[in-house]
């Protein structure tokens, strides 16, 4: 009888085991997975487009934003002799947002052809280069970062820009700040076009960090 006692708290304790490493490795699956889901910062079937366009107007750049089924269209003018232009997409439900931990901005779009462009962060407390202070919260020091360029292939592609390849802005934000890219608090993102190029489209469906 005593065998078979000892026997059967063996077995339960075994099971018990098991099912506690079981549930651990279905917390961390969870954990493991909502971390790959990253931070959804605009999924333009759902959400409208808004932004400010900016652009060297002296010399005709810029452009439109606007929501085109279920995609944020940035229309830019031609721009041959100009620094560019783009679109500043903020979030101003929840700016500044954090995205700490991420490593790279995942945009699916579709990009005239041949055109390069690039993506920058701007850090809470960014302002002109000039300014007399940058007051950011969680760390942010205004710094803007800007990734290197990629070029549009007249598809619907996914682009995913290397947060470790970014480099701080050289016409923006703060120039002295702590040359590290703080994503506790994120104002805005920024798509932009360079110079010397074609009108064309970069039509936006969804960007991600992560």
């Amino acid at each position: 009888m005593l065998k078979r006692m000892i026997a059967a708290m063996v077995i339960v304790a075994v099971a018990a085991g098991a099912f506690a490493a079981d549930s651990g490795s279905g917390v961390k699956k969870k954990s493991a997975e909502k971390q790959s889901k990253g931070v959804v910062f605009a999924d333009y079937s759902k959400a409208e487009a808004k932004g400010n366009v900016f652009g060297d107007d002296a010399k005709g750049c810029g452009g439109t934003l606007e929501k085109k089924g279920g995609v944020a269209v940035f229309a830019f003018r031609p721009c041959a002799d100009g620094w560019g232009g783009g679109v500043t997409l903020g979030r101003p439900a929840d700016a500044p947002f954090n995205a700490d931990g991420k490593t790279r901005i995942v945009v699916k779009a579709n990009v005239t052809k041949g055109i390069r462009f690039g993506v920058q962060v701007n850090e809470n407390g960014i302002g002109p280069k000039d300014a007399p202070s940058y007051a950011g919260v969680e760390g942010a020091d205004g710094e803007q970062w800007g990734s290197p360029e990629q070029e549009g292939t007249g598809i619907v592609k996914t682009y995913t820009f290397t947060l470790k390849d970014f480099t701080v802005a050289g016409g923006y934000g703060n120039q002295n700040g702590n040359k590290k890219v703080d994503l506790k608090a994120v104002d805005a993102l920024q798509v932009s076009v360079w110079g010397g190029q074609a009108a064309g489209e970069i039509a936006i469906s969804s960007i991600k960090l992560e």
